[in-house]
């Protein structure tokens, strides 16, 4: 059954930032049979920030470490 157009505004964002991939897999298969809308998944604080710079989620799920990055950089 197609989405209308009210039901797509009315869907939350959440960002996903996570570098090992199946987890962000899962991560966004969740999220979106939860109803969200994923933006992402980000594997680094680079990919994350240029995502931010077009569009601004509702949430973010952050993974602590991202190679040799952190998430708390965010």
């Amino acid at each position: 059954m197609p989405e209308s157009a009210e039901d797509a505004i009315d869907r939350k964002s959440v960002l996903v930032v996570e570098a090992e991939f199946l987890i962000a897999m899962e991560l966004e298969i969740a999220l979106t049979d939860g109803g969200f809308d994923v933006l992402g998944p980000a594997a680094s604080v680079d990919h994350a920030l240029e995502l931010l710079s077009s569009q601004r989620p509702h949430a973010a799920v952050l993974g602590v470490t991202l190679g040799k990055e952190k998430g708390d950089t965010l």
